[in-house]
C-alpha cells in the first residue's frame, strides 16, 4: 500500500474520530454509561457520530474532485476508499439503529417498536426514512446487476438520503446541544459533503468539464 493511500485512510479515521472526542469532552462519562439504557444509547450516539461523518466524506469522496484524488494517490484508489468508506459508514450506522432499538427495549419492546413509526415524530421518522432508503440503496449497489445509468443514479441517490439524515441528526435533542464545538463540526461536515454532492450530481453539466 502506498504512503498516499494510508494518508488518505489515516486522514478519514481522523475525521470521523474528531466527533468521538468532542461528544466524550462534553459530559462526564461516568453519566452515560451508567446503566444499560444509558450505555447502549450512548453507544448508538458514537456510531451515529462516524457513521455520518464517514457518509458525509463518501459524498466528497464521489464528487471525484482533483486534489482529493491527489491525496488518496489516484482515482483507481480513491474509489477503493470510496466503496470500503460506504461500507464501513453503512455498518456504523446500522449499529447505531440496532443500539437505540435495543435501548429501548429495556424498558420494553412496545417503546422500541413505537421509534420505527411515524407516531415517534417526523425527526425520528426522517432518520428511519433515512436508513431504509440507505439500505436499498447500498443492497442495490453490492449485489445488483445495474445497468451503467440506474447504477449513476442509484448512486446520487445518496446524496439526497444524506440531507434528510441531517435533518434526523440535527433536530434530535442529543449530544450536538450538549457541545456548541461538536455542532459546529458536523454542521461543517455536512456542509462540505452537501457541497460537493451539489458540484458533482446537481450542477455537474454546469461546473465540471468533460473530457
Amino acid at each position: 500500500m502506498k504512503p498516499t493511500h494510508l494518508r488518505g485512510l489515516l486522514a478519514l479515521v481522523v475525521l470521523c474520530a474528531v466527533p468521538l472526542v468532542l461528544w466524550a469532552r462534553s459530559a462526564p462519562l461516568d453519566s452515560r454509561f451508567d446503566g444499560s439504557f444509558t450505555t447502549l444509547t450512548s453507544i448508538a450516539v458514537l456510531c451515529a457520530l462516524a457513521g455520518t461523518s464517514a457518509f458525509a466524506l463518501n459524498l466528497v469522496l464521489g464528487a471525484r474532485l482533483r486534489f482529493v484524488e491527489a491525496f488518496f494517490g489516484g482515482l483507481d484508489r480513491m474509489y477503493e476508499v470510496h466503496r470500503v468508506n460506504g461500507q464501513v459508514a453503512f455498518v456504523l450506522l446500522l449499529g447505531h439503529v440496532a443500539l437505540i432499538l435495543a435501548s429501548r427495549a429495556t424498558v420494553s419492546w412496545e417503546t422500541a417498536f413505537d421509534l420505527l413509526g411515524p407516531g415517534a415524530g417526523w425527526t425520528v421518522f426522517a432518520g428511519v426514512l433515512a436508513f431504509a432508503a440507505l439500505t436499498v440503496g447500498i443492497l442495490l449497489t453490492l449485489f445488483a446487476r445495474l445497468g451503467h445509468e440506474l447504477f449513476v443514479y442509484v448512486q446520487r441517490s445518496f446524496g439526497f438520503i444524506f440531507l434528510v439524515a441531517t435533518y434526523h441528526v440535527f433536530t434530535t435533542d442529543g449530544a450536538a446541544d450538549e457541545s456548541a464545538a461538536l455542532n459546529v463540526y458536523l454542521a461543517a461536515l455536512a456542509t462540505v459533503g452537501l457541497a460537493a454532492f451539489a458540484y458533482r450530481s446537481l450542477l455537474g453539466s454546469l461546473l465540471v468539464r468533460r473530457r
